[in-house]
């Protein structure tokens, strides 16, 4: 039986025997083979089955990193996941891996979360080596990031900054959140600089933009078990993947809409399409279907929307926060140093001068200002780790075996703290890149592996210019207008947490104090404005580049000049041997200085009025207006030339309310305000009137004494108080005996509706008023809704009117006057030659401009309790 087995004839039986021999084999032969390559890994600390050095890593990467370095030497290996991660902390190493084989280290591994966008091997960033990588680098660094080009958009970086430091003129002397600020501000620039000067509405997208790109930030900073264990990609344990593809259909979207109304322009528009990043990239993906190839090497792949898109995404995603947390870095570093602070101050003073503004021109001058921005890089690297590389075939470094596919994470932040390379490494010393013998060399182009924050290689920063153009530019800016303090009772916390971005732990938050005296700041404010607002004004005029649009514009122009020149011409006459008219701020064509206008006027006219002097003109709309701000010229006008001043501008809402101007303060100076006047003063507003009424006031102001004190302990709306009491006082006063006690409060209710409508539509800015050609189109609908109260408060005044006059009529003048209506109604019967006749509209136009001023008093009693 046995000899049967064994037999050579059975056929079967030598094949099981020679495939399980070979089998064996095959699996020891696997098996030493992976012994020597794990042999020949890199150290490392010791890995748990499945999870390998997964539950021992810690949440900053960078530091931890930097920790096992010096037990396990500059170059180790982790085991995460399925994954081999390979960490260098020296620059010998970093020199043999990014520059000795820079073409095998020149890939990445793209994370899982970034899988899902359609276009990621299509950007800069995540591209395979190869020619469309090169061909993005040279689209990018060449075209769109070269110094002719930055050039050409630096207007927009000038009016974003200046936008900003408006802003913290406005909160000087309060809390500021630097690193928000400046992510704003740069997220701004970006935005305008892909885009800005085409699509019109540039703000919504740009905040949409913002906000997306936030939350894609985050998603691809999470960790996820998909890139540690990427056979479970598929399952997508964490939810990861799906939110990633929500906010994609959104990004994608807000891509969509700007590059389609880009392509909706006429051909015969596209001479000026390069003003802005988005049209340059649109130009070359018509230039390769025109040509069919790529014009420069069959060889390099075609431009397309996709490449569009991804360059997109990278410089948002890759220029914003990168940019605002150096930014935020240098000012927390140079608040914890002040003279050092001071000393960039001095600097910015001598280069830039203490009455002009920073410009991206000054910043080469600046040699401080370059240094520290080279310390805050060094302690504080936007990326820390730099973007991990993968080898695309094995490689043998520093003596070890790197596999083909793992994950190679340079840490540039422990490199840049070495203390065999830097004196003091932990301290923040700018002077370390002014005393070097040949400081040039340490710049940002990663050839010395001893500073390298923006990396090294074919896979350097495609950004660099931009960020040094930005990050000095802000930094000088920030320091030159103001200088900053921590709020009372903080202090400086200068902890890292770890991220795609290295970021403060805790946000930066300081208090701007302007460095030079108001009235200089205050003039350096109005330029600003001025430039920021003239910079929208022309940004908003891109229609213009259609040909049919500018063709009609050509000649609407050309008749609007004629008119106004006819006009000018027509009025030479008058204006000749007149004196000059007052200086005043520049304003803009047709709408004047309207733009600038602060909520605050007064405030405002006052800070002008140290830059102008206390008698300045401004044109606000079509309407010429004086501002007076000191005594002289005050006494001038009201006093001297009293007479010449005595009419009022009347508002349309207050010429509908007032009947015409029937009242005493829109009347315009003569016969009719004299007598109006002589009624107030010598009848209604007397000495014996007012004590004839005793009565009246000293009722309401008992009723408003016990009603409080019934409230007792309970809190009081002062101002509401002080207006019922001040209205009841009034309205007893105008018509209180004329009517019956019931009858008294109804109207009362009727008429302090009416009146409080009518106070909110007078003091409401009205178009028609600025620009008074448009009133019959009532574009804000003022006018309609002030002739419905007026007709509401005319009903309620009549019923009044008729039933003293019934009254009147029936006792004839046998009772004594017991308020103002029966006063004035007497007056009216009154038929005096020598006397401007009253009429029943001006008592109705005074008695609605008391209670209105009554309304202003009580307002102003709110504020005062």
């Amino acid at each position: 039986m046995a000899a049967t087995l064994i037999n050579p004839k059975n056929t079967t039986t030598t094949t099981i025997l020679y495939s399980t021999t070979a089998l064996i084999i095959a699996l020891c032969y696997t098996a030493i083979n992976r012994w020597r390559r794990c042999c020949s890994l890199p150290p490392g600390p010791s890995r748990v089955p499945i999870f390998g050095n997964l539950l021992s890593l810690h949440s900053e990467l960078h530091t931890y990193f930097a920790t096992l370095a010096k037990t396990h030497g500059p170059i180790f290996s982790l085991k995460l996941g399925n994954r081999l991660g390979i960490v260098i902390t020296s620059p010998e190493i970093a020199k043999e891996v990014l520059r000795d084989h820079d073409d095998v280290f020149a890939n990445r591994i793209i994370p899982a979360a970034a899988k899902v966008v359609e276009y990621i091997t299509s950007n800069i960033v995540s591209s395979p080596n190869g020619p469309t990588l090169r061909m993005l680098r040279k689209v990018c660094v060449r075209e769109m990031l070269g110094k002719a080009s930055l050039d050409r958009v630096y207007w927009l970086r000038r009016r974003e900054m200046r936008a900003l430091l408006v802003r913290l003129h406005g909160n000087v002397g309060e809390s500021v959140d630097v690193g928000a600020e400046m992510f704003m501000m740069v997220m701004n620039v970006i935005t305008s600089m892909m885009w800005g000067g085409v699509v019109e509405e540039r703000g919504e997208v740009g905040r949409e933009f913002r906000e997306v790109v936030g939350e894609i930030t985050e998603m691809l900073g999470k960790p996820n078990l998909s890139d540690f264990f990427p056979r479970l990609e598929r399952f997508d344990l964490q939810g990861i993947q799906r939110k990633m593809k929500e906010k994609l259909v959104r990004l994608d979207g807000i891509f969509d809409r700007i590059i389609e109304e880009r392509r909706n322009r006429k051909e015969g528009d596209q001479g000026d399409d390069d003003k802005d990043f988005l049209g340059f990239m649109l130009r070359m993906e018509e230039d390769e279907v025109a040509h069919g190839t790529s014009s420069t090497s069959s060889t390099t792949p075609p431009f397309t929307t996709k490449h569009i898109k991804a360059l997109l995404m990278d410089m948002v995603v890759g220029g914003t926060e990168t940019t605002s947390n150096t930014v935020e870095w240098a000012m927390a570093e140079l608040m914890q140093k002040p003279k050092m602070m001071r000393r960039i101050q001095e600097e910015l003073e001598q280069v830039v001068g203490k009455e002009n503004v920073v410009e991206e021109s000054h910043i080469p001058k600046l040699t401080y200002l370059g240094a520290v921005i080279k310390e805050v890089l060094r302690l504080h690297p936007a990326l820390p780790l730099l973007v991990p590389h993968s080898p695309s075939s094995s490689c043998t470094i520093n003596g070890y075996n790197v596999p083909q596919g793992s994950q190679v994470f340079v840490n540039v932040w422990a490199i840049h703290r070495d203390p065999c390379v830097w004196e003091d490494p932990l301290e923040f010393m700018p002077e370390r890149f002014l005393n070097m013998d040949d400081s040039s060399r340490w710049d940002f182009s990663g050839n010395d592996f001893r500073y390298f924050p923006f990396g090294s290689g074919r896979r350097i920063c495609a950004g660099i210019p931009m960020a040094e153009r930005m990050v000095g530019y802000a930094l000088a800016s920030l320091l030159h207008s103001f200088d900053w303090n921590l709020p009372e009772g903080t202090k400086l916390d200068l902890s890292e947490r770890f991220g795609i971005v290295l970021k403060k732990a805790e946000p930066l938050v300081a208090v701007p104090t302007r460095r030079f005296e108001y009235k200089r700041t205050a003039e350096t404010n109005r330029n600003i404005c001025y430039s920021d607002n003239l910079s929208e004004v022309s940004h908003a005029w891109s229609w213009y580049q259609n040909g049919e649009s500018r063709r009609m514009a050509i000649t609407f122009f050309f008749f609007l000049l004629s008119t106004i020149i006819f006009i000018l011409y027509r009025k030479a006459e008058k204006i000749k041997g007149m004196p000059g008219l007052p200086p005043g701020p520049r304003g803009l064509p047709l709408v004047g200085y309207l733009p600038f206008l602060p909520p605050n006027i007064h405030s405002c006219f006052a800070d002008l009025a140290q830059i102008f002097g206390p008698v300045m003109m401004m044109k606000l709309g079509s309407k010429q207006c004086l501002i007076l701000s000191s005594p002289e010229a005050a006494k001038e006008v009201l006093k001297d030339h009293d007479a010449t001043f005595a009419n009022h501008d009347m508002t349309v809402a207050a010429r509908i309310i007032t009947f015409g101007g029937q009242d005493m303060v829109f009347q315009p100076y003569g016969p009719l305000w004299r007598a109006l006047r002589k009624v107030s003063v010598r009848e209604l507003l007397n000495a014996q009137t007012l004590n004839s009424f005793r009565t009246l006031r000293q009722q309401e102001v008992t009723l408003m004494a016990k009603e409080l004190h019934r409230r007792k302990g309970v809190p009081v709306a002062v101002g509401q108080m002080g207006f019922l009491t001040l209205f009841n006082v009034i309205t007893s006063m105008l018509w209180g005996n004329s009517l019956v006690a019931e009858e008294l409060e109804t109207i009362r209710g009727e008429f302090r509706e009416q009146v409080v409508a009518i106070v909110d539509l007078l003091v409401c800015t009205n178009v028609s008023d600025i620009f008074p050609i448009l009133e019959r189109m009532d574009l804000q609908g003022v006018q309609r809704k002030m002739k419905q109260h007026k007709e509401k408060l005319d009903g309620v005044l009549s019923t009044i009117i008729d039933r003293q006059e019934r009254t009147m009529n029936t006792h004839g003048d046998q009772e004594k006057a017991q308020d103002f209506l029966q006063v004035m109604l007497e007056l009216v019967k009154k038929e005096d030659p020598h006397d401007q006749h009253l009429t029943v509209d001006n008592i109705k136009a005074l008695f609605t401009v008391c209670t209105s001023l009554i309304l202003k008093l009580s307002i102003f009693m709110k504020k005062i309790g």
